[in-house]
């Protein structure tokens, strides 16, 4: 383990994959380093200009504040599973903006054995569940802002997009503007919840996105029904019917008649459950899961570079 943060000055102490970042969003670069014998990832600005530069230093400072709270303080110690490490960062001086965060991670993909997608979802709804106990919601939730290491083991990899549940209905001219927690804004009126509708009327939201609710109609839509919605053949029918009503309580429109998290972590135990009851397939293994994110991940990382020790 690392002996304490890092912080401005150090960014010298981490040794940088020279073949430059390897993921880039709208904030900030990806960087795969060693500090020491530890490998971890540096973010950083992805440019020098001062409008980027300022987004990163908020964005750090906001993700500092949240890392630091669930690593200390006892009301958010359930979430402690699902954060990445943190090892420090240099959020406002200019030219030595990072942060260092837990290495060896993987974005999982749509591709991975259904066996393991079944794992991945149960993760998804169990980590929403312990938000919601903790008064919590993960705004602009989706693929992108999460990773697991080689074990296959949820982190939330960007959290500064954790906010505290509310039932504000904020003003609104489009619907659009009801879109907070949700990439929605291009969808048509009958593709969205009724929480993502603006009543033009009153001029305000429908409802809030910022609720339990909306944030299980967000995990359907960007998480489970990419992973889900197309069951291998060799699935009994029964546990097909039951991803379909999964998929289906999840997305009703009412926020009163959606299904909430227990029911979701219920149902992906059950479907778990019988998964593995019904299959010989050798994909299913853990060390399968192991190899395919292994190769995921080295595959990024050419070996001349000297990341894989």
């Amino acid at each position: 383990m690392a002996p304490q943060l890092l912080g401005c000055g150090d960014l010298s102490k981490l040794r940088l994959n020279p073949g430059g970042p390897f993921a880039r969003g709208l904030t900030k670069s990806a960087t795969r380093a060693w500090w020491g014998t530890l490998e971890v990832t540096v973010l950083q600005p992805y440019s020098e200009e001062p409008n980027v530069c300022g987004r990163f230093d908020r964005a750090a400072k906001t993700e500092q504040r949240w890392l630091l709270s669930v690593a200390h303080e006892a009301r958010y110690s359930q979430l402690r599973t699902n954060m990445p490490r943190y090892y420090g960062s240099c959020a406002s001086k200019r030219g030595e903006q990072f942060m260092a965060m837990e290495g060896r991670l993987v974005r999982p993909t749509t591709t991975w054995p259904f066996t393991h997608k079944l794992d991945l979802a149960l993760q998804l709804a169990s980590l929403g569940l312990r938000l919601q106990r903790a008064g919590l919601v993960s705004c602009d939730w989706k693929l992108d802002q999460i990773a697991v290491n080689f074990s296959g083991a949820l982190r939330l990899v960007d959290v500064k997009n954790i906010e505290h549940i509310s039932s504000v209905r904020l003003a609104c001219s489009t619907n659009a503007d009801c879109c907070h927690c949700d990439h929605c804004g291009h969808k048509s009126s009958a593709e969205l919840a009724e929480e993502q509708l603006c009543d033009l009327r009153l001029g305000r939201c429908r409802g809030s996105t910022f609720t339990t609710a909306a944030m299980v109609w967000a995990t359907a839509d960007n998480f489970f029904r990419p992973m889900l919605d197309h069951v291998p053949r060799s699935t009994p029918a029964g546990q097909a019917t039951e991803v379909r009503s999964l998929l289906e309580g999840m997305q009703q429109r009412s926020p009163a008649a959606r299904w909430n998290w227990t029911q979701v972590v219920a149902t992906l135990h059950r479907l778990r459950a019988s998964d593995r009851a019904h299959s010989s397939n050798r994909s299913a293994g853990p060390s399968i899961l192991r190899d395919i994110i292994e190769a995921d991940y080295y595959s990024a990382v050419p070996q001349h570079h000297g990341l894989r020790q």
